[in-house]
Formats: structure tokens, C-alpha cells, sequence
């Protein structure tokens, strides 16, 4: 199966959403272009780091990443998560 083909149909069957597939697809222009000004002919590992509450799932990323990587310096890369930093939330003082 031609690798467009297969892409296509990881894609359809995820039904994920265009703003995954536009996160996933930034990440993966971002490590391919560290990469090549880097002189290095593949990329290990790709980290993320999701939301708590978010509706990005692990395996969402996970299927995209093998999907939209194929014929990229990305491709076979491990996909790695990694937990959101802490945030603090500033409460007013009135309170």
C-alpha cells in the first residue's frame, strides 16, 4: 500500500479532529527542520506534553505522528509524553 494511502486511511479511521492534525503536523515540520539544520539523518524521539484536561489524546498523537512521519526524517521516531509544567494560578487579593 502506498504510503499517502495508508496516511489516509490512519487518518480517517482516528476521525481526529483538523486542530490534531494540525499540532502533530507543526511538531513534526518543527523536529524534520532541527534536524536537517542539525546535519542528523533521523529523529529519535518526539515529546509531548498534553493538557491535564485537554481533548488531545495520547493516542490520537501517537496514530497521527505514525501516520503523517511516513517518508519524513520522523518516521519510526518514538513518541514520548511528558507531563504538562505546573500552573499557578493567580488569585486576586480581594478574595
Amino acid at each position: 500500500m502506498r504510503l499517502a494511502a495508508y496516511a489516509e486511511r490512519v487518518l480517517l479511521s482516528t476521525q481526529a479532529p483538523m486542530h490534531e492534525v494540525s499540532l502533530v503536523s507543526a511538531a513534526i515540520a518543527q523536529a524534520v527542520a532541527a534536524a536537517q539544520r542539525a546535519g542528523a539523518s533521523h529523529v529519535q524521539r518526539l515529546t509531548f506534553s498534553l493538557a491535564p484536561n485537554g481533548h488531545v489524546t495520547r493516542d490520537a498523537v501517537e496514530t497521527l505522528v505514525a501516520a503523517l512521519a511516513c517518508g519524513t526524517l520522523v518516521e519510526g521516531a518514538e513518541v514520548d509524553f511528558e507531563p504538562p509544567p505546573h500552573r499557578r494560578l493567580a488569585v486576586p487579593s480581594s478574595f
